[in-house]
C-alpha cells in the first residue's frame, strides 16, 4: 500500500504541471552563469548538477573545505574517482532551493575562490 500512494502522489506531482522541474532548471541555470562568471572550471552543459573541477586534488579540497567554513556542503570527488588526478566538487540543485538560497551559495563560491586565489580572482 504504501509504494502504490506513493506511486499515485508522484504521478500527480508529475501531471500537475512543470512548475518544479521549470524552477530547478531556472535555478541550475542561474547557478551555472555565476560559476562562470567567477572563472570556475565547470564546462559548458547546463545541468541541475554542477560539477567544477581542479586540478589538482589539494586545490579541490581546499576549495571543499572552505565552502563548509562558508556554509555551504557540496560533494567532493577525489582520484580516483576524479578525471586526471584532479578533483571535483559537485553541486546539486533542486525545485526546493530559493533564489536567496542561490545567490548565498554563488557567493560563497566567490569568496573561496578570492581567498585561494583561483578562477578570476586569480
Amino acid at each position: 500500500p504504501s509504494i502504490v500512494a506513493t506511486t499515485r502522489a508522484a504521478l500527480r506531482l508529475m501531471t500537475g504541471g512543470d512548475d518544479l522541474r521549470e524552477k530547478a532548471w531556472d535555478s541550475a541555470r542561474e547557478l551555472h552563469a555565476n560559476f562562470s562568471a567567477i572563472g570556475l572550471n565547470i564546462g559548458r552543459s547546463v545541468s541541475p548538477i554542477v560539477g567544477v573541477s581542479f586540478e589538482s586534488h589539494e586545490s579541490g579540497y581546499a576549495f571543499w573545505n572552505k565552502l563548509l567554513e562558508l556554509g555551504v556542503y557540496t560533494n567532493l570527488i577525489l582520484p580516483p574517482a576524479a578525471p586526471d588526478g584532479g578533483s571535483v566538487i559537485r553541486c546539486s540543485v533542486t525545485a526546493a532551493h530559493t533564489q536567496e538560497q542561490i545567490l548565498e551559495i554563488s557567493e560563497s563560491f566567490v569568496k573561496a575562490a578570492r581567498l585561494l586565489g583561483l578562477g578570476k580572482a586569480a
